[in-house]
């Protein structure tokens, strides 16, 4: 059996189409996100503008993920022997995913502080993009909330992530925001098929080999599609099981919970299968170097 085998098999396929899947998920709760923010009460504008926030930022993280995800299953499809140049884009799920976790976390304050949080990281994105005209419009967009939390941002010469931090409004790093409990805590489907007890371990790993370090590239474990395609499926469920539960605040959707359950029922024949391919190709690197 060839070294292509795995890739032409119906379980990697299978596992592809998980992918997809999760991508139309996410296309369809931003879908909806953005429609809770057009139907808002515009009679409290403190209450609108905070919304409008978290609103706006869940939205446009979704659809940001699903694009990304979309992208990475396209690649996988097709380039299979490229894996390595493809885990930055990984890397971005996780960050989207853990940023949503933060703003969910942070709403159960009830302070605002999760509005503020999204305000600061839009103004920021802004100044980055020295889109000073959109900065000073989004400012004045969200001046009855700044002005009811008694919140004010400076002028953008002098926004900074330091300052963010300092005013404690900043994104957190993501060894504090994905930490076993924090997952466990708002998830519980997801949680009890894939478990988040190794989820920033895994995550650290990923990054470590995603930065140009010729060491990590050129004694690469060649596992970097197992990965993408094993983290794909399990940040998306713990993201669109989070989203519908904290934001929406639906039901599950029958789609996703067949979804789950199809991926549950594969993942070790996927797991299993991944390590028969990965011996064989490390067995044909071995004969090269010989």
């Amino acid at each position: 059996m060839g070294s292509s085998s795995f890739f032409d098999s119906q379980l990697f396929k299978l596992h592809l189409g998980f992918m997809h899947s999760a991508a139309a998920l996410c296309y369809g709760q931003a879908d909806r996100i953005h429609k809770m923010g057009q139907g808002l009460d515009q009679s409290n504008p403190v209450i609108e503008r905070s919304k409008i926030a978290t609103l706006m930022f869940y939205s446009r993280s979704l659809k940001v993920y699903a694009d990304t995800l979309r992208y990475l299953s396209e690649q996988v499809e097709t380039r299979t022997d490229q894996g390595i140049f493809l885990l930055p884009n990984l890397r971005g799920l996780i960050d989207i995913y853990a940023r949503c976790l933060q703003v969910v976390i942070l709403s159960e304050k009830h302070d605002c502080t999760d509005a503020i949080t999204c305000v600061g990281y839009q103004l920021i994105s802004y100044k980055f993009l020295k889109d000073y005209s959109s900065y000073q419009e989004t400012l004045n967009f969200y001046r009855p909330l700044l002005q009811n939390v008694s919140f004010e941002f400076p002028h953008q010469a002098d926004l900074n992530y330091r300052w963010l931090k300092a005013k404690k409004v900043n994104f957190w790093s993501n060894d504090t925001i994905l930490t076993v409990n924090n997952i466990k805590d708002h998830s519980v489907y997801t949680d009890e098929v894939f478990g988040a007890d190794k989820y920033y371990e895994i995550y650290s790993y990923l990054s470590g080999i995603s930065h140009g370090n010729p060491y990590t590239y050129y004694n690469s474990s060649r596992s970097e599609i197992f990965w993408i395609i094993s983290m794909g499926v399990y940040n998306s469920a713990f993201l669109i099981e989070l989203i519908n539960k904290y934001v929406i605040g639906a039901e599950l959707p029958k789609d996703f919970r067949v979804w789950l359950r199809d991926a549950k029922k594969n993942r070790l024949d996927f797991a299993r299968a991944w390590k028969d391919h990965s011996k064989k190709i490390k067995q044909q690197d071995k004969q090269k170097r010989n």
